[in-house]
């Protein structure tokens, strides 16, 4: 049969007890469903007529509702509630399509927010036994447009294992015209910056920077290294000893000069 909205009825289960009721013991204007598996604990079902949307409550060892989940009616968006049911944690922008997690006001499709520190955002690998360039977590951006040979993977942030003892590097990859996600740049495990390499190698082409603050470049065919000055004559490399200029190497009218001092 049918239950008026006037109604408060109540169904006893094996478990416990279920009430459909014109007024849920929220004390709000709700009218819904609520399952007790015993008193003061269960869940409630209901449609708030003052906020003109649905709720999932709890109730835990109180009589106080708690609501867990709620969506408004008139735009869709969607909130899930900390553990007091006040604030709303993580929050769906029906309208603008954008996700919130700690915010309800979220700027961006995906936007993270935290009220006592820093948001972080944690990539997790779980599986044992990772072995050398097993990939721990990537961020990638990607392109669809086909007519421009633009579609595909463009570039990629990944951490990538360098030993099997938790050694990690993080890999830079960007995608030429037409090309392919290739990675070019690398923080390895030692810290050291590499540039057209994947390890530290003075006789491999490219470039390192090394924390202890020696460098290296190489290149198979062509110079390793330019520098240059525009405008005024001048040095174009100084060489100091613990901060005191012992020489250079610069230009005067077009021609080369070697000073010390």
């Amino acid at each position: 049969g049918s239950i008026a909205a006037t109604d408060d009825s109540t169904f006893t289960a094996a478990s416990g007890s279920i009430y459909v009721t014109a007024s849920t013991p929220t004390g709000a204007a709700r009218s819904g469903f609520r399952v007790d598996e015993t008193a003061n604990n269960g869940f409630e079902i209901a449609h708030d007529t003052a906020d003109h949307a649905f709720f999932i409550s709890r109730r835990n060892g109180s009589s106080t509702v708690v609501d867990a989940l709620k969506i408004d009616r008139s735009t869709g968006n969607l909130s899930l509630f900390e553990d007091t049911g006040t604030t709303p944690k993580f929050f769906w922008d029906a309208a603008d399509e954008r996700l919130g997690i700690g915010t309800s006001s979220p700027d961006t499709l995906l936007h993270l927010s935290d009220a006592t520190g820093g948001a972080v955002i944690r990539l997790e690998r779980q599986d044992i036994g990772i072995v050398v360039t097993d990939v721990y977590g990537s961020i990638e951006f990607e392109g669809q447009d086909t007519s421009s040979g633009a579609s595909g993977v463009r570039g990629s942030i990944s951490g990538i294992a360098e030993s099997t003892t938790g050694g990690m590097g993080i890999a830079f990859s960007t995608a030429q015209s037409g090309g392919s996600n290739t990675e070019r740049m690398r923080i390895d495990s030692s810290g050291n910056l590499l540039v057209g390499q994947t390890s530290n190698s003075e006789t491999g082409t490219g470039i390192g920077l090394v924390p202890d603050g020696t460098s290296h470049m190489y290149s198979a065919s062509t110079d390793a290294l330019m520098l240059g000055r525009g405008g005024s004559d001048g040095d174009i490399l100084s060489l100091n000893k613990s901060g005191t200029t012992v020489g250079s190497i610069g230009t005067v009218i077009g021609y080369l000069t070697i000073g010390t001092a």
